[in-house]
């Protein structure tokens, strides 16, 4: 496997695998379309106009058949304002599950924080999706907060 970094000319790989972040059921209240919409502008701008303080990278087999990806960024912690890396998107294809891709983006993530003295690396994870939240308790991540949602729609008011 080879993790580089990505090109604009990876762009329908990488918006290809957009679906697959809302296959483990979004809340009803962030609708697929929405969370993929996002994802997909993110992807493409980061693509499409790359900064220093961004990286998308690409897992690829030795044939150079595309397997995964990864978007990085700088961001300010909205506490301390110090600087962190943000994973943005993580994806593997189907065919890449359990087989160490996105291990290895993650850690290719992490060395790109380290690489820029940034002191942590930070996710967002939907409370649904258990499978990715065991991998990344797997890696070391531990919560940081619980947001809590309490909608609104067809419900009447705490009384």
């Amino acid at each position: 496997m080879n993790i580089r970094a990505a090109t604009a000319e990876d762009l329908p790989f990488v918006l290809g695998l957009v679906p697959r972040l809302t296959e483990f059921g979004a809340p009803p209240w962030r609708p697929a379309a929405a969370i993929e919409a996002d994802s997909a502008a993110s992807l493409a701008q980061a693509l499409e106009e790359p900064t220093d303080d961004g990286a998308v990278l690409v897992a690829e087999d030795g044939g150079g058949e595309g397997l995964g990806v990864v978007h990085v960024e700088v961001e300010a912690d909205p506490i301390t304002g110090e600087e962190r890396a943000f994973v943005g998107d993580l994806i593997v294809t189907r065919e890449a599950e359990g087989k160490g891709v996105a291990r290895a983006l993650m850690a290719a993530a992490e060395a790109w924080a380290r690489s820029r003295g940034l002191g942590s690396l930070t996710l967002y994870v939907f409370a649904g999706n258990l499978r990715a939240r065991e991998f990344y308790a797997r890696l070391g991540f531990l919560e940081d907060g619980v947001r809590l949602v309490l909608p609104l729609e067809d419900r009447r008011p705490v009384s």
